[in-house]
């Protein structure tokens, strides 16, 4: 195995562990935190613009169903469709469970479990693999087009030595091959079998899907900024938020994203000139409103029980 490889497997390895998160979590909020001005972070956010979090959580909501319509889509194509209650009151309870744990880890079991019995294991999680492979091909995709604008976009606000033009490429390409890495065992072996899927000419509804949740999410990083009226440069801000976004996604090193995301922000972000007070602002405004929509997700938990075992008929 070439050293990068085993490098890479023994990191994901070590950050599997809830405790390793929890950690990295814990670190990386302390570290953010003592070096920013926290009375001034809990005063912009106590001016945060209840409407606009309305807005946020009628997003969110939104957002449930169109990860349960994408699940739906590709499960289909497997040969299997469950009803489409069931499957958002399953990506509901997964976005809850996910914010107290490992998120892709806890989600992944949950809507596993929910469905097993159903269909056949295979074809399970086949469809929770492509799912995820066609939410993070959009994001890269938008991510990857926006890198002309990073390269011949008016930047003229920035000194010449922070300039995020070679940052910005250089985490595409980091964000990218840690997709491919992540997935190159499924991808190879399943290609063949799942190529119409995987193929956006021939099974173009599920990108689609993806596409709208990507501009979803992009659009509640936005109105997370503007309830805290900190869009000076709306269109600056616009073409950054898909890279944070890229960096939580495919790196998930935290728990719910806490503190990657943070971090993800100063870096991107600052190179537009927000303050890095305002910044982490605008990323726990973000997190908070993910928490309280999946809220409903716990509720359908203490009142069913949606990951009993189905035993086949």
């Amino acid at each position: 195995m070439p050293l990068a490889a085993s490098i890479l497997q023994r990191f994901k390895a070590l950050t599997d562990r809830p405790s390793s998160r929890l950690l990295i979590t814990v670190s990386l909020l302390a570290i953010i935190l003592t070096r920013l001005d926290t009375q001034k972070i809990s005063s912009l956010i106590s001016h945060f613009d209840l409407r606009i979090g309305a807005i946020m959580l009628a997003v969110n909501c939104l957002l449930f169903a169109l990860f349960a319509l994408r699940w739906q889509l590709i499960s289909t194509q497997l040969g299997f469709r469950p009803p489409f209650e069931k499957m958002l009151a399953t990506v509901w309870l997964a976005g809850f469970l996910g914010q107290f744990g490992p998120t892709i880890v806890i989600s992944e079991i949950t809507r596993f479990q929910s469905l097993r019995g159903k269909a056949k294991t295979s074809q399970i999680i086949s469809s929770q693999i492509l799912d995820r492979v066609s939410g993070q091909v959009v994001l890269f995709a938008i991510a990857l087009a926006a890198i002309p604008i990073y390269l011949f976009g008016n930047n003229s606000n920035l000194p010449d030595s922070t300039n995020p033009v070679h940052a910005y490429t250089l985490a595409i390409i980091v964000v990218g091959s840690s997709f491919l890495y992540r997935y190159r065992k499924w991808l190879l072996r399943r290609f063949r079998k799942q190529l119409r899927i995987l193929n956006p000419h021939k099974s173009p509804k599920h990108y689609a899907v993806s596409l709208l949740i990507q501009a979803a999410l992009i659009f509640n990083f936005l109105l997370a900024a503007i309830g805290l009226s900190a869009l000076d440069d709306t269109f600056s801000v616009l073409i950054a938020v898909p890279l944070v976004l890229t960096a939580t996604t495919l790196l998930p090193l935290a728990i719910a994203d806490w503190g990657t995301r943070e971090a993800a922000a100063l870096l991107i972000l600052g190179a537009q000139g927000m303050s890095p007070e305002m910044i982490v602002s605008i990323s726990v405004i973000y997190g908070t409103f993910n928490l309280i929509a999946a809220l409903p997700g716990g509720i359908h938990l203490l009142r069913t029980s949606p990951l009993s075992v189905d035993k086949p008929t």
